[in-house]
């Protein structure tokens, strides 16, 4: 599973039902490492279209943005914003998409 999916759900849950949802996916997948950071945070850095990102946006279309977040080293940290705001972020492996 990559970082797009649940973004896509997150965005498409009630505000009151993401946290549970991030907390099943993050169960399930725990090799993503997925977490939820709130709107305006510091942890992102910027848009981001390095190559082992390369092509994140089509997957999840307009309103959402690719972003790069502050990481303490390898594996890399990303997120995507959703329209409101909030990112949902993930590691992501370098040359996976």
């Amino acid at each position: 599973m990559n970082l797009s999916l649940p973004a896509l759900l997150s965005s498409a849950a009630d505000a009151g039902q993401r946290p549970r949802l991030l907390a099943d996916i993050a169960c399930a997948f725990p090799e993503l490492r997925v977490e939820q950071i709130a709107a305006g945070s510091p942890a992102a850095v910027g848009e981001m279209e390095a190559p082992h990102l390369h092509g994140r946006r089509r997957h999840v279309g307009d309103g959402y943005k690719v972003v790069a977040l502050a990481s303490d080293g390898s594996p890399s940290r990303a997120g995507i914003q959703l329209p409101n705001g909030t990112i949902i972020a993930s590691y992501v492996e370098r040359g996976r998409h």
